[in-house]
């Protein structure tokens, strides 16, 4: 009885469903550091063949293959790695992906809530979803320790180059958490996403406080009473899953000013 047994054991497992993460075993180029972010985040950081210079995080992403910055990246490139998926930015090259047949996922997540959403339905494409239900737990765990209220918001500047001379302006995801953080982005009213201004239309606006993803050049006209916080960039500037780390920091720097105002 026991052979018998055996392999009708071994006949169940044979017919049994494989699991989702075998199922959807695919190749995925990423153009975007932001969207290899979120390929990991939903399970699927493994399955990432091709990636673009500056993909930098999770560390596991540094081993991967590189076709260039994304922005001068061809076709030819991408289809070299035969890819099932191409994940980055809305762009002529990933329109023309599409229309060669390729599967592409744009990426462009306008909210807080958007990223988490994105996470979860890139993983029931092509991810894991115990995974990414996991990351998604603590991502809306992080999102719940936002917040701010004022009668007064505060005015920010956010810098879009070391020089001073590009702000960011219609940025919906920056301007999202800005508001949440009870602040507001004086150039959000912008058309532009990074609209170019002058060291007196900085000055005019009044901001309470400048921030930035980096230094500044020594030589940036920006107004020198203004107080500048530095934010790390591939936080504040990648519409990804660790964007959420920077909103944190701004809601805290908010904090502190209002103190500051209410305390002079």
């Amino acid at each position: 009885m026991k052979p018998i047994a055996a392999a009708l054991s071994t006949l169940l497992l044979c017919l049994a469903p494989a699991s989702h993460a075998s199922e959807q075993s695919v190749r995925i180029v990423t153009l975007t550091p932001h969207a290899t972010e979120m390929v990991f985040a939903a399970g699927a950081g493994g399955q990432v063949v091709a990636t673009v210079e500056s993909s930098n995080y999770p560390p596991a992403a540094q081993g991967i293959e590189r076709i260039g910055d994304g922005l001068n990246t061809s076709a030819e490139q991408v289809l070299a790695y035969t890819p099932d998926w191409v994940v980055g930015w809305p762009s002529p090259l990933m329109s023309q992906l599409q229309s060669l047949g390729i599967k592409t996922w744009v990426s462009n997540p306008e909210s807080l809530e958007a990223i988490g959403t994105e996470v979860l339905a890139m993983a029931d494409s092509f991810g894991d979803q115990e995974v990414a239900r996991d990351w998604h737990d603590h991502y809306i765990e992080r999102l719940g320790q936002m917040g701010g209220q004022s009668d007064q918001p505060i005015n920010v500047v956010v810098l879009a180059s070391t020089d001073g001379q590009f702000v960011i302006g219609q940025h919906a995801l920056i301007n999202d958490a800005l508001a949440r953080c009870a602040a507001v982005n004086v150039f959000g009213h912008s058309r532009a996403q990074a609209p170019q201004v002058s060291l007196e239309s900085l000055i005019a606006v009044k901001p309470d406080v400048l921030i930035s993803g980096r230094a500044l050049d020594q030589s940036a006209a920006v107004p020198t009473t203004t107080p500048l916080r530095v934010v790390d960039a591939d936080t504040l500037y990648r519409p990804g899953p660790r964007f959420v780390e920077a909103a944190l920091e701004i809601c805290h720097l908010v904090q502190q000013l209002q103190t500051e105002i209410e305390n002079r």
